[in-house]
């Protein structure tokens, strides 16, 4: 009775160690004496100068109101996520509530409302020579600086004064920055104050809604870069940045004005403000893609291109003197009218079939085309290919179709000789054999039958 006692004991040790909560760094910790919230690991937390040290591998992500606690992200730290959801913290004055030390790489998300807000000097978030920040999410950061009385600035995004700034990057989002107090207004690269320095760094804006006092620096823009892919709209009094590798759309906030700037494709649905005049000059392209709206309350000015396949609804003054192709109807424009997408496709094929239509094809947005596709006898076809990737499984019938089509197209198809194994092991090509073998065997037995007919009669 004992032994099954200890047993039994045992057992039940065992199953209570298992049914123990378990506690990992994904669990939400508090952050010190405040209402905010961290998961994640590879983080400390320091109570007592109320800073939340992020070390390299981190991957945290941080929630609700911290007060003054400060994210400050280790030296040389690297493959560093954070993500912000709905988190505020202010600080004061020479105190940044986000700090990246010299070496770091930090990728930031961005979910739901954030704010972050420095005193005099200070940056929301600090991006020191020698460091980079990328910005991505499909949440808001609000950047704050209050300058007080302090004539001397930092950015509200990047250095400290007129040093140099490290890389940012911004991907998506809606970032805003506002600076008060005195001084000279700062933004997103660099601030200022009275003393010799060679402001530098570069800004990569590729994507998201950016809204700042200054991109760049009011000092010196010499050595400033201003690159992007196309995607990000920015709104700012003042572009001071050597920007001959950006392409996006600039609104000078003050003037009312705005410029596409090389090649730019909308991602996200806009508005041109009434009063305000968006400008395509003759050597840039705006594009306006599927399922993308962009409502002209204001007025729009193209001398370049314009390429929508998406909604252009204009409430105001549309004038053209460029190009305009529209998959859709585009209502009250002055000057030029409106052309179709189109797109081309360019048919190749091998020897050993045909393919019809065998020529080059124009075809508008949208639309659908069908080939017929017949190989040679002895043939067989090897690939039908569409732009590199392999369709051949969707031929039926020896006819296929391209179904709505929204790019250039280039098709490929492919015959090969049918190996002689393949005919003998092909089922159709057994079936005539066996047919034409019995069609033989009967004609051999019918000749034999009636030999023996006749040799009978004979005697």
């Amino acid at each position: 009775m004992k032994a099954k006692n200890v047993v039994s004991a045992v057992f039940l040790l065992i199953m209570s160690f298992f049914c123990m909560p378990i506690v990992n760094a994904a669990n939400a910790e508090p952050i010190g004496d405040t209402s905010a919230t961290i998961t994640g690991d590879n983080y400390t937390i320091d109570s007592e100068n109320r800073i939340v040290n992020v070390h390299t591998n981190a991957s945290i992500e941080l929630s609700g109101d911290a007060g003054n606690y400060r994210i400050l992200v280790d030296t040389n730290a690297v493959n560093v996520t954070i993500t912000l959801k709905d988190y505020t913290a202010i600080t004061g004055g020479w105190s940044d509530p986000f700090a990246l030390l010299e070496g770091s790489d930090v990728l930031l998300n961005i979910k739901g409302e954030n704010y972050l807000q420095a005193g005099n000097e200070s940056s929301a978030i600090r991006v020191p020579e020698g460091t980079s920040l990328t910005i991505q999410g499909d949440g808001k950061l609000h950047a704050a600086v209050d300058n007080g009385s302090s004539t001397a600035t930092s950015a509200v995004i990047g250095s400290v004064y007129n040093y140099p700034f490290g890389t940012i990057i911004i991907n998506s989002g809606t970032i805003e920055t506002s600076f008060t107090g005195l001084g000279i207004a700062s933004g997103i690269g660099t601030g200022y104050w009275d003393f010799e320095a060679e402001p530098a760094g570069t800004l990569i804006l590729n994507g998201g809604i950016i809204k700042t006092d200054v991109l760049g620096s009011k000092v010196d823009d010499s050595n400033i870069l201003l690159e992007g892919s196309g995607n990000a709209i920015v709104y700012t009094d003042y572009v001071s940045a050597q920007a001959d590798n950006f392409n996006g759309i600039v609104y000078n906030a003050a003037a009312d004005t705005g410029t596409v700037r090389g090649n730019a494709t909308i991602d996200v649905d806009m508005s041109v403000p009434e009063n305000a005049t968006l400008t395509i000059p003759e050597d840039s392209t705006l594009t306006v893609p599927t399922n993308i709206t962009v409502i002209n309350r204001g007025s729009i000015a193209n001398h370049g291109t314009i390429i929508n396949t998406g909604v252009i609804q204009n409430e105001n003054e549309l004038t053209n003197d460029g190009t305009i192709y529209s998959a859709t109807e585009i209502e009250n424009i002055i000057g030029n009218d409106f052309k179709p997408v189109t797109y081309q496709i360019t048919i190749t094929g091998s020897l050993g079939g045909t393919v019809s239509p065998s020529e080059s094809i124009t075809i508008e947005h949208g639309q659908s085309q069908a080939f017929n596709i017949v190989p040679d006898s002895g043939y067989q076809i090897k690939n039908v290919l569409v732009n590199g990737i392999d369709k051949t499984s969707e031929i039926v019938d020896n006819e296929f179709i391209l179904q709505n089509i929204t790019e250039d197209i280039q098709l490929q198809v492919e015959f090969e000789l049918i190996p002689e194994s393949e005919i003998i092991e092909n089922p159709a090509t057994l079936d005539s054999i066996f047919t034409y073998l019995g069609i033989a065997l009967i004609s051999l037995m019918g000749l034999f039958v009636s030999g023996l007919y006749i040799k009978k009669n004979r005697f």
